[in-house]
């Protein structure tokens, strides 16, 4: 991960200069994509902070483990209040260095087969695999991701959860080659087609298909008439 911050500088919570070289070396990073203007990020950034306080602060001998906040923030002196106001003793990322805008930093996630461990109320956990799609708009800290059990477009901070451990990468996912399809190739764009879909019931449902997922051209998203959710189909040719 040092490597990632490579000639660059890291800020820590007072402002001074860090070199990442020094302050990274040999420990485990978890890169923190958030923004003081979203509110799942404001609730969620005291529970980081309480983590983090366990593991390096209150530990003997402290872990070896780092935050780097990488902010989405409108402004530095957005970023700075956020910074002041709910976050730990951890290291950013300056408002100003262009680097917080590099895909790669979040991007690396797209496109990937995911196992994802979701926890109920009850304390009962529950394992669903999918696909990471794409980055949600404004909200950049946010992916959309699709399950096998349930083919809607859902949308989550992912990185929060693969941080804790509670998204799991398949392995080899992203270099695999596409699953044989019978009959079938990928179908060409359908962006803007309506399209009918026949339940079992014989009943009918019309709708547009209103996105293709770049990372996988043959997933497409598709809005129904008088249904809110937005579906997601693996499309290919039948004949």
């Amino acid at each position: 991960m040092v490597d990632v911050f490579s000639g660059r500088t890291l800020l820590n919570k007072d402002g001074d200069s860090v070199d990442p070289e020094e302050a990274l070396r040999n420990k485990v990073v978890g890169l923190y994509f958030s923004a003081g203007w979203c509110p799942p990020c404001r609730d969620f950034t005291p529970i980081l902070c309480d983590f983090h306080t366990e593991l390096v602060e209150e530990n003997d001998p402290p872990a070896q483990f780092e935050i780097v906040f990488i902010s989405s923030d409108k402004t530095a002196e957005d970023m700075v209040e956020y910074m002041h106001d709910l976050h730990g003793d951890w290291l950013a990322l300056p408002w100003s260095d262009p680097y917080r805008h590099d895909a790669h930093l979040a991007d690396t996630m797209i496109g990937k087969a995911v196992e994802h461990m979701f926890e109920t109320e009850d304390g009962s956990k529950d394992e669903w695999r999918g696909m990471v799609l794409a980055r949600a708009p404004i909200m950049n800290t946010w992916f959309y991701i699709t399950y096998e059990k349930d083919p809607v477009l859902y949308m989550y901070q992912l990185l929060d959860d693969y941080k804790e451990g509670d998204l799991r990468i398949m392995p080899d996912s992203n270099d695999s080659p596409p699953a044989e399809r019978e009959p079938g190739e990928v179908v060409d764009s359908l962006v803007g087609k309506q399209v009918e879909y026949a339940k079992e019931d014989g009943s009918k449902r019309t709708g547009m298909v209103i996105h293709q997922v770049e990372a996988k051209p043959s997933v497409y998203f598709i809005k129904f008439d008088d249904d809110f959710h937005i579906y997601v189909y693996d499309l290919v040719k039948t004949s």
